[in-house]
């Protein structure tokens, strides 16, 4: 009887717990991804931009026509001589002022210019003088930089222009040599005809050194005719 009792008193309190455990727990129901969910589309108003807005468009091919001319343009000048172009340039030089009882020389150069617009190009020119004379002989490397401006006129493109740079000159003759390197001016005046991409031309041009003292001073002129090819 005792023993009984005592059993009932232990498992009482033990029965008491596991209810209340089981009255604590939780049931977590596990959850499944169903790929054949549908998700419902969502409408745009109106006011709101379109799904086509919000992709950058492609250029049209009006703007593509239009890069591809200036391109074209850029590369290949304007069509009538080149908006770059290399010009080469042959003549007689006759001196004047000290250099007036001099022979005939030669004066030739090379041309790198670039029209800036239809009427307007910068030149730079690298040349060489030669004129011999009775006393001294004399020749000079003159480098130039020149403006020109150029005016349609018929069939032909008439031009003139200025410039300033500088030359080494060296006179040498009676036993004596001295060279010099000084300053120049030029002036020009030309006229050129079209051949395809090509022009052939007749210029007139002058040109005049600084002084200086006990040197003999570069002055002159020359008819040159030129050859000009774009590049």
């Amino acid at each position: 009887m005792l023993l009984r009792s005592a059993n009932l008193f232990v498992l009482m309190p033990l029965a008491i717990l596991a209810g209340c455990a089981s009255s604590a727990r939780v049931d977590y129901a596990p959850v499944s991804l169903d790929s054949t969910a549908v998700v419902a589309p969502v409408t745009l108003p109106e006011s709101s931009p379109s799904a086509s807005t919000l992709v950058a468009p492609a250029a049209s091919s009006s703007v593509s026509e239009m890069d591809l001319g200036l391109m074209d343009l850029a590369y290949k000048g304007d069509g009538k001589v080149g908006k770059s172009y290399t010009q080469f340039k042959l003549g007689a030089f006759e001196g004047a002022g000290d250099l007036n009882g001099q022979d005939t020389g030669f004066w030739g150069e090379a041309v790198f210019g670039r029209e800036l617009i239809s009427l307007v190009s910068v030149e730079a020119s690298l040349g060489y003088i030669k004129s011999d004379g009775p006393f001294f002989d004399l020749w000079a490397i003159p480098l130039m930089i020149n403006g020109r401006v150029q005016l349609p006129l018929l069939i032909f493109e008439i031009y003139g222009g200025l410039g300033i740079g500088g030359a080494y000159v060296d006179a040498s003759g009676g036993g004596t040599s001295a060279d010099e390197f000084t300053w120049l001016g030029d002036v020009f005046l030309g006229a050129e005809v079209g051949l395809g991409n090509l022009a052939l031309g007749l210029e007139g041009r002058y040109l005049k050194a600084g002084e200086k003292s006990n040197f003999p001073t570069l002055e002159g002129s020359s008819l040159m005719i030129s050859l000009k090819l774009p590049f």
